[in-house]
């Protein structure tokens, strides 16, 4: 239950820094996505030798870092739709992260984030 509550909430940071282009610019998304990468990469690659639990310390160090950015969420209607959609998402995969591996749920979700920023916000997308 602790992995899927982690792999969601990085699923809705990683959702909030989609946004984090037209909210602030630039000035700290770059670094915030940089570090999501890197934490999804760790949990999705077992040949490392990081558990689990080192590697879900690192999403949630980087869902911290994108608290600020989903606060701004809630003042957007436009793309709330869109949000419920794949958060909704996220859910299905984090509830298979229960049953199954935590990397499979990890990388299920980063692909739904993938895709609302291809669609919603291709300039950010193109940056990645």
């Amino acid at each position: 239950m602790k992995k899927a509550i982690i792999i969601t909430t990085v699923f809705v940071a990683v959702l909030a820094l989609g946004i984090a282009e037209s909210v602030w610019g630039y000035r700290h998304f770059g670094t915030i996505c940089e570090k999501l990468e890197r934490a999804c990469e760790r949990l999705e690659t077992a040949e490392e030798g990081v558990t689990d639990e080192e590697a879900l310390t690192a999403l949630r160090e980087a869902g911290e870092e994108g608290r600020a950015p989903l606060l701004a969420l809630v003042s957007n209607p436009n793309i709330t739709e869109k949000v419920t959609e794949y958060a909704a998402q996220a859910l299905v995969y984090a509830a298979e992260g229960q049953n199954a591996d935590a990397r499979s749920a990890a990388l299920a979700a980063k692909r739904a984030a993938e895709r609302l920023q291809r669609e919603c916000f291709p300039s950010v997308f193109n940056i990645l």
